[in-house]
Parts: C-alpha cells; sequence; structure tokens
C-alpha cells in the first residue's frame, strides 16, 4: 500500500524489519510484498526520497543497566565526575530513560533539525514531537519530572486527577487527620513538602521506637531524648524540630477538622505549611498549584450538603477513583509543547518527530497464568489438581489454550508495535534499557540465524524482537568503536549505566533564569528586606468568644475533651508525666461518669448482635465537659419557683426529661443537693425574688477595641497586640443576668472540682471573662451592672466580684 506520510528512509526501516517479524502463524498476519509500505506520490514528495535524503530517519538509543561499564569509557563520554554518578544513581531506570529521550528531542530543537511543512522544510518546534509508551499510566510522572529538568515542555494527560502528587499529599493529610493511626498516608505527609523529612530521618524515627506504631513514635520522638551517636545524632537533631513544628500544626488543623468546614481545615493548613508557595518553586508549578486550587474547590463544594464531616469527604474521593468519575489534572498552558500519549491513542494520527521509549517493557500476559482459562474454541479450561496433593498442573486443554492465547497476545503486540513505529513523518526516536550482553551478541552480528516462528514467540518485549532483527541488517564496519554505529536504514547510541551525557546541562538563556547576579540592587534588597506593617492584624481572630480569651489569657487549651493518640504514660520521662501538653491535663477532679440505661424494641447500641426487642443495659460515659452541659442546661430552663427543696428540684428535672431537654444520662448526674444549696442561699433567693426580671443564657455580640479588650483582659496578650484603630467582635452568652429598672445584676454558674485552697487561683482565672460580660451588657441596655457574681456549684461558694 502507498504511504504518504513517512519519508523513505523510515519506510526502508520499517519494511524490513516486520518482514521479518510478521507471519501467519503469529497473530495470523503475514508481512508479505503486498502489504509492504510504498513511498506514495513520489514525484511531488521528492525531497523526502532516497535521492535527496540519504541520511537515516531512525535513532536508537540503549541505555545499559549491569554496571559493567565504567564512566569514561568510550571518546563520547565526556566530562562528569563523581558527583555526575551520584546524580544519576539516585534515578529510577524509568527516569533514567526518559532523560534521555528528552536530552535528544532538546538537541533536535537546538541543531534545528528540518522537518517537511507542506511546501518546504522548516526548524522542528516542540509541538512537532510526541512520545509513545504502550502503558503510560503509571510512568507519566516521571517522564514529566525528567523532562521538565531536562527543560523540555511536555504535554501529558496524567491521568487521576487524584493520583497527581501534590493532590495525593493533602488526600494523604486529610487521611492522617481523620485517623492518625495509619502508617501509609503519615508517611506519604512526612516525606512530602508538608514536613519535609528524608529517608534517613525516618528511619531515625523507627529505629529509636521500634516496636511502636509509626504515629506513636514520632510522638515519642519528640518527647524523650534519643541516645544516638556520630551521624545518626546529627540526623536526630535534624529531624526534631521538624517533627515538634508538624505536631503542633497538627494538632490545630485537627480541632479545625472536628469543628468546622473541611474547606476551612485545607485553607489553613495551606497557609500555615505555605504548601503552594514551595509548589510554586517546584518543576511545573503552575499546574501543580491549579491541582490544589481544584481540590479546594471540591471541598467547598462539599461542605453544604455533606454536614457528617471529614470521613464522608475522604468516602467519597474512594467512589470516585473506584468509580474512574475523576477528573484529569491540570495540564500547561503553553501549546507549544512535546506531546506523550498512549499507543492506542495514536492512531490515525501522524508526527513529525515519534519518540518511541521503553521498548523492553515486558508483555503483560497475567490473564494467562490462571488456573483456569476461557477460550473461544475449548471452552473451560482448568488446571489439573491431583487427589490429596495441594500441586496443580496444566491440563491439555490449558496448555492449548495458553499458547494459542499467548499467539494471539503476541500478533496484537505485534500490530500494536506496527501502528507506533508508523506515526512518524521525519524523524524515528526509539529507546531502551538493555544488558551488555545483549549489546556483545549483537556486536557478534550472528546474521546467519533465522528468525523462526518459536523465537518470535519466546520474545518478552519489543526490544527482544528488535535484538533478533538487528544483526541480521549490521555489520560490523557499521559500528564506530563500541558505544555507536549508523548504516543506511538507522543509526545507534549506546550509554553506559550512569553515562555523564546524561546529565542535564541548563542553556544559556535557561542559566540566566536560574543563576542570578552575584550582587543584588539596592531596588532588590529592599523588597526582599520588607515586612508586612499590618503583621498583628494577621494574628488574632477578628471575631472571638469571651471563653476563647478567658482561656487565652490563662493558657489553657479550648478542647476540654480527652485527647487521643497521646504516647503512652509509661514511656513518657517521669517530669512530663506531670507536666502534659497544653490541654491534655484535665482540671483537677474532673472525672468520667457512667450511667446504666435500657435499650428496647431493637434500639441496640452499636455493633450489639444480641436479639432486638429484649432489655439490654448498656453504660454511658459522660465527659465533665457533658456534665457541665447538662447542669447549665437545667439552670436554663428550671422554674424558679420550684426550685426550694429536693422534692420540687426532682419534679423538675422529670419534667425536662420528658420534654427531651434533659436525656436520662444527664437526669442522673445532676448534682441536686448543691443546686439546691444555691437556690436557697440568699443569693439565689434573691434573684428568684425578681423572678419577671431574670433572663437565662443571654447571647451577645460587641465590637472591642483591642487596648479596651487589653484593659478589661488586664493583660496584654502576645496574640491580641493591635494598632491604634484594631478592634475585635467578641460573642459570648451570659449564665443569668437580671433585668431591672436601671440596673443589672450578672450570675455565672461554674461547675469546675474546686478546693478551698484554689479558689482564690479560679477566680483569677474566671474574671475576665466576667469584666468582659459586664462591659457588654453595661453597653446593650445602658444600664450599670451593680451586683456580679461568680458560683461554683460543686464548692458550694458565691463569690461577689
Amino acid at each position: 500500500s502507498d504511504n504518504f506520510r513517512s519519508r523513505a528512509a523510515l519506510l526502508d526501516f520499517i519494511n524490513p524489519f516486520f518482514a521479518s517479524l510478521m507471519r501467519e502463524e503469529i497473530g495470523g498476519v503475514s508481512y508479505d510484498e503486498a502489504a509492504e509500505l510504498k513511498f506514495g506520490v513520489p514525484e511531488k514528495r521528492e525531497s523526502l526520497s532516497r535521492k535527496l535524503d540519504g541520511e537515516p530517519s531512525v535513532e536508537l538509543h540503549l541505555r545499559l543497566k549491569d554496571g559493567n561499564e565504567e564512566d569514561g569509557e568510550g571518546e563520547d563520554n565526556l566530562g562528569g565526575g563523581e558527583t555526575a554518578a551520584n546524580e544519576l544513581l539516585i534515578l529510577e531506570a524509568t527516569e533514567k530513560e526518559a532523560r534521555m529521550v528528552a536530552l535528544r528531542l532538546r538537541e533536535l530543537l537546538e541543531e534545528k533539525f528540518q522537518v517537511w511543512g507542506g511546501e518546504s522544510f522548516r526548524d522542528v518546534e516542540w509541538s512537532d514531537m510526541v512520545v509513545l509508551l504502550r502503558s503510560p499510566s503509571n510512568k507519566v510522572e516521571s517522564f514529566a519530572k525528567e523532562f521538565s529538568r531536562a527543560g523540555v515542555p511536555l504535554h501529558a494527560a496524567r491521568g487521576g486527577f487524584y493520583d497527581t502528587t501534590e493532590v495525593s499529599d493533602l488526600l494523604s493529610l486529610l487521611q492522617l487527620l481523620d485517623n492518625p493511626l495509619q502508617d501509609v498516608p503519615l508517611l506519604a505527609v512526612l516525606r512530602s513538602p508538608l514536613v519535609g523529612l528524608s529517608l534517613d530521618e525516618l528511619a531515625i524515627i523507627h529505629a529509636a521506637f521500634p516496636k511502636e506504631k509509626f504515629w506513636t513514635a514520632t510522638k515519642m520522638f519528640c518527647f524523650n531524648q534519643t541516645n544516638f551517636s556520630d551521624a545518626a545524632a546529627v540526623i536526630a537533631q535534624a529531624t526534631l524540630p521538624k517533627l515538634k513544628s508538624f505536631h503542633a500544626s497538627f494538632e490545630s488543623w485537627r480541632n479545625l477538622s472536628r469543628l468546622g468546614a473541611i474547606s476551612d481545615c485545607l485553607e489553613t493548613v495551606l497557609t500555615d505549611s505555605h504548601y503552594e508557595a514551595m509548589l510554586l518553586a517546584m518543576p511545573r508549578g503552575q499546574e501543580r498549584r491549579v491541582n490544589v486550587n481544584r481540590l479546594l474547590n471540591l471541598t467547598r463544594q462539599f461542605d453544604p450538603h455533606q454536614r457528617q464531616g471529614l470521613m464522608r469527604f475522604l468516602d467519597f474521593v474512594k467512589t470516585q477513583r473506584d468509580a474512574d468519575a475523576e477528573e484529569e489534572s491540570a495540564q500547561p498552558a503553553s501549546t507549544n509543547a512535546v506531546r506523550l500519549m498512549s499507543i492506542h491513542k495514536s492512531k490515525g494520527l501522524e508526527f513529525p518527530v515519534v519518540a518511541l521509549p521503553d521498548l523492553a517493557k515486558m508483555f503483560n500476559f497475567q490473564d494467562l497464568s490462571g488456573d483456569v482459562l476461557l477460550d473461544a474454541a475449548l471452552g473451560v479450561c482448568p488446571q489439573v489438581v491431583p487427589p490429596k496433593s495441594n500441586g496443580h498442573y496444566a491440563s491439555l486443554p490449558h496448555w492449548i489454550a495458553k499458547r494459542r492465547q499467548r499467539r494471539d497476545s503476541l500478533g496484537e503486540e505485534m500490530r500494536l508495535l506496527y501502528v507506533a513505529l508508523t506515526r512518524a513523518r521525519d524523524r524515528l526516536v526509539l529507546s531502551a534499557t538493555t544488558t551488555t550482553k545483549v549489546i556483545e551478541t549483537w556486536h557478534a552480528g550472528r546474521d546467519g540465524e533465522p528468525i523462526t516462528p518459536d523465537k518470535l514467540l519466546g520474545a518478552k518485549s519489543y526490544f527482544a524482537w528488535l535484538q533478533l532483527w538487528l544483526p541480521r541488517v549490521t555489520a560490523f564496519e557499521n559500528w564506530k568503536g563500541d558505544r555507536a554505529g549508523a548504516n543506511p536504514i538507522m543509526r545507534w547510541t549506546i550509554y553506559s549505566e550512569n553515562d555523564t551525557r546524561l546529565l542535564c546541562t541548563a542553556s544559556a538563556e535557561d542559566d540566566a533564569k536560574t543563576n542570578p547576579p552575584a550582587t543584588l540592587s539596592a531596588e532588590t534588597s529592599a523588597r526582599l528586606a520588607w515586612n508586612y506593617p499590618m503583621t498583628s492584624a494577621t494574628s488574632f481572630a477578628a471575631k472571638t468568644s469571651v471563653t476563647a480569651l478567658r482561656r487565652l489569657v490563662a493558657d489553657e487549651s479550648s478542647d476540654e475533651s480527652e485527647k487521643r493518640f497521646q504516647p503512652k504514660a509509661a514511656l513518657l520521662k517521669p517530669a512530663q508525666q506531670n507536666s502534659r501538653p497544653r490541654g491534655q491535663q484535665r482540671e483537677q477532679g474532673e472525672s468520667d461518669h457512667i450511667h446504666e440505661t435500657s435499650l428496647l424494641d431493637g434500639a441496640a447500641a452499636p455493633g450489639d448482635r444480641r436479639t432486638p426487642g429484649k432489655r439490654v443495659e448498656t453504660k454511658i460515659k459522660l465527659s465533665a465537659a457533658e456534665i457541665g452541659t447538662a447542669h447549665h442546661a437545667f439552670l436554663q430552663h428550671v422554674l424558679l419557683d420550684s426550685v426550694g427543696d429536693v422534692e420540687s428540684l426532682a419534679c423538675e428535672i422529670e419534667r425536662l426529661v420528658v420534654e427531651r431537654v434533659l436525656s436520662r444520662a444527664e437526669a442522673d448526674v445532676l448534682d441536686m443537693n448543691s443546686l439546691v444549696q444555691f437556690w436557697s442561699s440568699s443569693v439565689g433567693q434573691e434573684i428568684r425574688s425578681q423572678a419577671a426580671y431574670v433572663r437565662r443564657e443571654l447571647p451577645f455580640t460587641m465590637r472591642m477595641e483591642v487596648g479596651e479588650m487589653n484593659r478589661l483582659l488586664k493583660v496584654e496578650s502576645a496574640e491580641y497586640r493591635g494598632g491604634a484603630g484594631d478592634f475585635v467582635v467578641v460573642q459570648g452568652v451570659a449564665d443569668l443576668v437580671v433585668v431591672l429598672m436601671d440596673e443589672l445584676w450578672l450570675l455565672d454558674f461554674k461547675t469546675d472540682d474546686v478546693r478551698a485552697d484554689k479558689l482564690v487561683d479560679k477566680l483569677k482565672q474566671y474574671e475576665p471573662q466576667l469584666r468582659i460580660y459586664a462591659e457588654a451588657l453595661e453597653r446593650i441596655h445602658k444600664k450599670p451592672v451593680t451586683k456580679c457574681w461568680l458560683h461554683f456549684l460543686r464548692a458550694q461558694k458565691t463569690v461577689e466580684l
């Protein structure tokens, strides 16, 4: 058939190659004279004919992987040294081959390789080039990274949006926020730019606490002094500040993920970690940033519709991945870029320059390794399992089916290779990774050995077919030393495993961009030294609560619940057991209460396998914070004319349970003696006498200047140190306010278990809160607060401030 696409020199390679390979026995295809590609309309394409174009149009680049060749051998192996070798050693095999292809394509551009433009030749551009891979899904990132290092723009459909490195980092962090006891997400986060630990630093953490879960090991690494020496001690010293900084940020992020929207949490992570700025400094920074913004937008779309929290969002992501419903990752804005695609997607297309790397990739025969094969002619073909034996062997149908299907698969692979080679118009660049033994066999030139069907069927890769054919079309005199060669149909170059020709050297233009001048101008220095003048406005919340301000002054944690995922107390030093991190230690006297209740008519506790409908006794555990909430709920809704004695109080409690204001568990933990004592006291009776004017759980919102707030708090917090005109919106809820004609009374209840000798300290702790309450109420009601009390229920003590 006539070919109107490729140069004649390309057809001189393709025709003899497939004439030697394609047989009737393999895939039912024979490449005979009728199937050969003919150079179409030679009178109109004379410039592409052999008469005017005598150079070969096919290049073969081979990289040796066995390490037997010494760096520096061969006259073309110039420059480098130990540093160059170290750089290449850290690259994976795929990355090395990707770099080899990228450097060759860059050379073609720099050499101004001529491609046919329809009427005349022109300089090649990036958009004229394509890289074809048989299975690109797992190799796109490697090619993108190495092409970027070589300064070659690459447009590649990177497949799954969730598989990109930057999105994977953030999803791993979200998984960790949901449950820190997951080793794989934890290691991913620690290795990512979010923390930046090296492999050596990860190994040091594991070596310090080898028997612990990795999360526990990281916590213990922060709390305990390790006993390393020499180089290990240096690594441990560098690891510690990174881990401490991460855990400090992680605690605040985790609290935010529990209480707020997922998008707010993710935005805070990006702000605190400067992750976006780090991405912009990396290769393909703009693409990475677009992917991060896509993930952020996805969380914003999820926020209003799903209120079950972080776990639901992660389940949503998993569902999208399993259903292949995810978007493609961001692509570079540049249109003048090398394209990367699968061979399948290239069918029907043509490109001036085609690179076909990864020729040594093994064919996938996994479907033929099963115990049972399905064959169109033979049906079900199982292996034989002898009686009383754990072994098995192929039955005759299984052997025949496997042989037939392997032959059909190889025929399909050969047709796919034909598609790839015939996409090229001006230049075909082939590359593979092989061994020294293969090169020696080729160099020996065993051209007398025929290519039999058995040899073709025994091939495991495209390059295996190529290596069967190469000795037949090359001669000893075609070689130029042992690293290169050429003949009329192709030229070849061989690289040692760590050949310094594979180093990425910057062009003059790139070097000017990446290497700034030795001295900076005065304007540049001034810009680098500039500091944001309103830094204080970025360090505190514009809207806060009175409780948060009180905790800030008292240096308390906002998390009243027991901390999870802390290192085992027995493994901490004694001094650290007595001075736990902020927020971990409960206030004295706080304890968990257990209340027994019953579940009826199938309302079994989660995980209960007993028969529905039967009475089941279960225990509900209330924390100290929940007990305090129960007391405040009771004090808010109780009728003030029914609190004079224990019997009246008990009736009120039952009423609130029936009205579902309180649960039975909450009702049973109420301290009735303390409640009766307060309402029977002089203060309680005074308030009851003005029952018509009592307002309970009275909310307020107030604008407060920073200076004024510091005055009321009687401390200038480092967090709230604003400039002139800076203000904070403060919200709060007063437990009980008596709004009289000309004055206000204010009362705040506390459920802390306070001993007499600690009462003064507690008063100092809560006094700033009451001062802000009083200030807000006076502003709102235009009346003075003449009486202000703080009552400790457990201590049965009322103090007037």
